[in-house]
């Protein structure tokens, strides 16, 4: 998929560094390139890519600035590391089934019949359940999670 009227941008970005009270909320956003782009940035405790596209976005970003770190950067260098930035996402393949079920369904009905976890996925979440419980039981979970805190 190529570019779309809603992703492409062409003016200047803010690449900004979140504030404590939206870390929880940002911690798995991590725009690639962040280390190359803004390694004083890079904290690991979330980092958001940010478009201003018109004055009301631009007046908006001068009333909240002052509650983050922000970077202005090149758009190009920018969207280099984020090809989401340009590209849609491809739709997944049962979309159009998931969507015509909608309205004859009910939705939780819906949801359960095209987005449970896939095997791989579901294993996972067992096994990590699993060698959390362990750790527990050996009494090390919470030294573990103290040292990984630490670095």
């Amino acid at each position: 998929m190529g570019p779309t009227p809603f992703k492409w941008v062409a003016t200047p970005s803010k690449l900004l560094s979140t504030s404590p009270k939206w870390q929880a909320i940002n911690k798995a956003v991590r725009p690639l390139g962040i280390e190359h782009i803004a390694p004083e940035l890079d904290d690991d405790q979330g980092t958001s890519l940010i478009f201003i596209n018109s004055p009301t976005g631009k007046n908006l970003f001068d009333h909240i600035q002052a509650s983050f770190t922000y970077k202005e950067v090149d758009i190009k260098l920018a969207v280099k590391y984020n090809p989401s930035a340009q590209n849609s996402a491809k739709p997944h393949p049962n979309r159009a089934k998931f969507l015509a079920h909608i309205p004859a369904w009910p939705f939780d009905e819906v949801v359960r019949s095209y987005c449970r976890d896939s095997v791989f996925v579901k294993s996972k979440r067992k096994i990590r359940k699993l060698a959390i419980t362990i750790l527990d039981e050996l009494g090390v979970k919470n030294l573990i999670k103290s040292a990984l805190a630490k670095s």
